[in-house]
């Protein structure tokens, strides 16, 4: 079973709960990776028991001993390269450590909404909920950045809304922006609601090239793709299910850095 939380926003599909099946792909027959990647492949860092009491000072500190933004997202209709932002360092270290543990490899996008995101990174097979038992129960605390916004690429945190005020992130799904134009009217009917004001800058960015305005300050950006909007494309285009499954497997095969 797969258990997944977003949210249903002023009428936008934006958050919800869903079950389903999960049935991760088999990895390709030969991965050959450079010298230059590193990854779980590689190195199976020591690794520490997270909560919210610890994960904080634990990710700062990891984050310090493990420099490097740049990586590549490989997945079974091709590489996604993206760059991780310094000035949300719990979310990059997070995101770095489950990337050295191998937690990533051998998952699948579970939910495709086209004009919308693709989400990943989790799942609650028997396999999977050892792994995050081994790994920590924890949330992350929200890093909203002027400038970093759900731009398509933008790399971001899922969360819990019900009893979660701080809008603390979910330290393991993820979502990958593809996004849709805007209206103003929508811009301002979003402002209205969730009592924010876009920058000129961002109307004009949001009515001419789209995203997902509405996630703006609900959800953590932190990192954006720098190559491969061209495969953020045909996920976005593949046939899904009623529940936004889709009905073959877009696998993640694994996600390295690169130094």
């Amino acid at each position: 079973m797969k258990s997944v939380s977003f949210v249903i926003l002023a009428g936008w599909m934006v958050v919800f709960t869903a079950c389903g099946p999960d049935q991760p792909g088999t990895p390709s027959a030969k991965e050959v990776l450079p010298d230059s990647i590193s990854g779980s492949t590689q190195t199976q860092p020591h690794f520490r028991y997270l909560d919210d009491r610890n994960a904080v000072s634990y990710l700062l500190d990891y984050g310090k001993k493990h420099p490097g933004n740049d990586l590549i997202l490989y997945t079974s209709m091709g590489e996604i390269r993206i760059r991780l932002y310094e000035n949300t360092p719990v979310h990059r270290a997070n995101f770095i450590r489950l990337i050295d543990l191998g937690f990533y490899d051998r998952t699948v996008f579970y939910r495709v909404i086209r004009g919308f995101v693709l989400q990943g990174g989790d799942s609650d097979d028997p396999a999977r909920k050892d792994l995050k038992k081994k790994y920590g129960v924890y949330t992350l605390p929200s890093e909203f950045r002027p400038g970093l916004i759900h731009r398509p690429g933008a790399l971001a945190a899922t969360r819990d809304y019900d009893n979660n005020p701080e809008k603390r992130s979910s330290p393991y799904d993820f979502y990958l922006v593809h996004g849709k134009t805007v209206t103003r009217w929508d811009l301002d009917k979003i402002e209205k609601d969730n009592k924010r004001v876009f920058l000129p800058e961002e109307r004009t960015f949001y009515e001419t090239t789209g995203g997902a305005a509405h996630l703006d300050g609900e959800h953590t950006v932190f990192g954006q793709v720098t190559k491969g909007l061209d495969v953020i494309n045909r996920i976005a285009s593949v046939p899904v299910d009623p529940a936004d499954w889709p009905l073959a497997d877009v696998r993640i095969d694994s996600i390295r850095l690169v130094h």
